[in-house]
């Protein structure tokens, strides 16, 4: 803790006034006066709380702890999450029957509602911040012909368990639903900062998730499966788990992506600031993440089995796989049986938002690959630029049938 201490003191240029002997326990630390200006910048506390009259400097740093110095260090200020609407907070209850459509626009804002039992071809207009909570029992069926069961135009609406199905459902905060057999994506977000999480996104005749133009998103802890599964749609288009497009900051974590007719997850055209964390990629058609004419990102701590065995050409059926894409860091994955391991390739794409859409500046590291085939970074723009792109593959261990 007390090395800590020197390096945040000297990386922040922390320079707060001390006074008297705040720790009793530093007196004789070579950081002595590191430690006093953490104090008495507010990134320290102590470590013997209430009293907080020591400092522990000959401590570990654990990982929270380092979290909590980091955060004080830098400013950052915590990010509130969409909060949970409890049951007991319903305002109005709707049964079958009822107009939802009609029964949320004769409520104001912000109003919240349990609906119970079956709806049909019902298509709803929510007003900004209403809340739709499902009774255990609650199914909205379009009936294999109504467009959405929720449309997008309002802000901050919240759809939680609920059962929809052979819709094209729509966005927001959106958890604990069963989304299946919808026509093209089983959910479209769009615009803003929307929460995908907890539920369970399937049969769907294009793709599971389909998120565009937004900053700030999450898609966390679902399960995204059998989507494309007729294979009416070209997934070398757009088609499988989820395909997210011109994004800023989106979060794709712990979801289980498995058995999609097309990529895992996909990150295509202008998305940045993106991060895949803690997923679990399985027997996807394509490539298990794949990042394309897209910007900087981090993918780390995933595992991937068994993808791209139908995308089996040059670099493609990667677990990994990097298109014309700069500025990514990926690490701490692991990825057995796939066709191909962590791959790159380098094609005229052209120029999107935030400058070419090339090969530069990726960081492969610290990842385990095990009987997956290729690994590597390949060209087909004629000249050997990719040489001179900081593209770099460091302490990853190999095993098995890899190249």
């Amino acid at each position: 803790r007390e090395q800590m201490a020197a390096f945040l003191v000297r990386a922040y240029d922390l320079g707060g006034s001390t006074s008297g002997n705040p720790f009793v326990d530093d007196n004789n630390s070579l950081f002595e006066n590191e430690i006093e200006k953490l104090q008495a910048s507010g990134v320290t506390k102590g470590c013997n709380p209430p009293t907080n009259n020591r400092f522990c400097p000959s401590q570990p740093v654990r990982r929270d702890e380092m979290a909590t110095f980091i955060a004080r260090a830098s400013g950052l200020s915590a990010i509130n999450p969409t909060p949970r609407v409890e049951v007991g907070e319903v305002d109005v209850h709707i049964y079958p029957g009822d107009d939802i459509d009609w029964i949320a626009n004769d409520n104001p804002k912000g109003t919240v509602f349990m609906i119970h039992g079956e709806h049909h071809s019902q298509e709803v207009w929510p007003r900004d911040y209403q809340v739709f909570i499902g009774a255990g029992d609650a199914v909205m069926d379009g009936d294999d012909w109504a467009s959405e069961a929720f449309h997008s135009y309002a802000k901050g609406v919240q759809i939680i368990g609920i059962e929809i199905r052979t819709y094209e459902p729509g966005d927001w905060l959106v958890e604990d639903c069963n989304i299946h057999h919808n026509r093209t994506a089983g959910i479209w977000l769009e615009n803003g900062d929307p929460v995908v999480r907890d539920n369970y996104i399937h049969h769907n005749d294009r793709s599971g998730v389909s998120v565009r133009y937004t900053t700030g998103g999450l898609v966390e802890n679902n399960e995204i499966a059998y989507n494309n599964y007729r294979d009416y749609w070209d997934w070398g288009n757009e088609a499988g788990g989820g395909k997210m497009w011109d994004n800023d900051g989106l979060v794709l974590r712990g979801n289980w992506s498995h058995h999609n007719h097309g990529p895992g997850l996909w990150t295509d055209y202008n998305n940045i600031n993106i991060i895949y964390e803690n997923n679990l990629i399985e027997d996807n058609y394509a490539n298990g993440i794949f990042h394309e004419i897209s910007y900087d990102a981090v993918i780390r701590n995933n595992v991937f089995r068994r993808n791209g065995f139908d995308h089996d050409a040059w670099m493609w059926g990667g677990g990994i796989m990097i298109a014309s894409s700069q500025n990514v860091e990926i690490y701490g994955n692991v990825l057995e049986d796939n066709y191909n391991g962590i791959a790159m390739t380098r094609q005229s794409r052209g120029t999107g938002e935030y400058g070419e859409w090339t090969l530069a500046n990726n960081y492969v590291h610290d990842n385990t690959v095990i009987d997956s085939g290729l690994t590597g970074a390949a060209q087909d723009v004629g000249n050997n630029n990719i040489y001179y792109s900081n593209i770099r593959y460091e302490n990853n261990t190999y095993s098995g049938d890899v190249g």
